[in-house]
């Protein structure tokens, strides 16, 4: 596994050019994909209170890790995987899972009960096969309905 590499604000033109590429496998519209893209970009304000990893010193993988919210995550304190991006011509490859097994291993190693995610409805298999279960929707209103979470083996 390829080591992941903070990144900063110098970082976020590649960073949000990882991100527009990596939407443009979604199985959505392109005009809508078009439209939502910025949406997803991160920006300076994001870096305080987000951290961006990428996959060793390329730009192909990149993960944002934020600490997670009491009504969202079912024990704290826990980490919200905001993020997972990989580039269109590397998808299939792995990198995504190595992304999530350096979240997870990060989240155990910073003494977090577990790793959340919100995800997009077709991003479910992949959180399924890595192990992560899909939390009940208890308040529809206010409930993401595609949260995973995954409990990590706490450092004592």
């Amino acid at each position: 596994m390829t080591a992941l590499r903070a990144v900063g604000a110098t970082d976020l033109a590649e960073i949000n050019a990882l991100v527009v590429e990596a939407i443009t496998t979604w199985p959505i519209a392109a005009a809508l994909r078009e439209r939502i893209a910025p949406s997803y970009c991160y920006d300076a304000i994001d870096l305080e209170h987000m951290r961006l990893f990428v996959r060793g010193d390329a730009f192909e993988a990149m993960i944002a890790l934020e600490a997670a919210d009491a009504a969202d995550a079912p024990v704290l304190p826990a980490i919200l995987l905001h993020g997972i991006y990989v580039r269109s011509g590397a998808q299939g490859r792995g990198l995504g899972r190595e992304l999530v097994h350096a979240a997870l291993t990060m989240t155990r190693d910073e003494g977090a009960a577990g790793l959340l995610a919100k995800a997009q409805r077709n991003a479910s298999g992949f959180f399924a096969a890595l192990g992560f279960e899909q939390l009940a929707v208890e308040d529809p209103i206010r409930d993401y309905p595609h949260r995973w979470w995954k409990t990590v083996q706490r450092v004592a």
